[in-house]
């Protein structure tokens, strides 16, 4: 039987290199150029913040919860299009209550679901004051996490070890 593809779920602090991780992931997987229905197959919140036009990142919290529900939506319709491409979600994730609808939507379309923990340490690139970092690291919560980055140099081993993985479902 033929399984759909994986809904992978990266997380880390921000300046981890989650999007660095999930982008590298998805070249891997299926070329530097690939995208489905005008998507990547990578999704975080943070894009719903981009100016399309001009590509400049602009937060406000007022519309944080907005962002994390569009993020959602995208990501139910792209794995429900896209049953055989892998999905990756890549956000903070410091709570269980933070994956909980990515987990609802694995099993809503039977997809397996991974978590991969980021845990290198970069310059956030938005630039998020350490106040605010010190609030993250505080709320965080442990989670099994199936495939761990512990720093650079382990990312292309974690890739292959999942490329393997995804290759076993088809």
């Amino acid at each position: 039987m033929k399984l759909n593809s994986p809904l992978f779920i990266v997380r880390g602090l921000p300046g981890s290199g989650k999007s660095t991780f999930s982008t590298r992931l998805m070249a891997r997987l299926y070329g530097p150029d690939a995208k489905w229905g005008g998507s990547s197959g990578i999704f975080e919140t943070d894009n719903f913040f981009v100016n399309r036009g001009t590509g400049e990142y602009v937060f406000d919290r007022d519309f944080h919860e907005m962002a994390h529900n569009w993020n959602i939506g995208e990501v139910f319709r792209f794995c429900r299009d896209f049953p055989n491409i892998v999905c990756i979600v890549a956000n903070t994730f410091t709570t269980w209550k933070e994956v909980a609808p990515y987990r609802r939507i694995a099993r809503m379309l039977d997809r397996p679901m991974y978590i991969v923990g980021i845990r290198t340490g970069h310059p956030s690139i938005h630039n998020v004051p350490e106040s605010v970092m010190a609030v993250m690291r505080g709320r965080w919560e442990r989670m099994v996490e199936q495939f761990i980055v512990e720093n650079d140099s382990e990312t292309d081993a974690v890739i292959g070890k999942i490329v393997q993985r995804v290759h076993s479902f088809h």
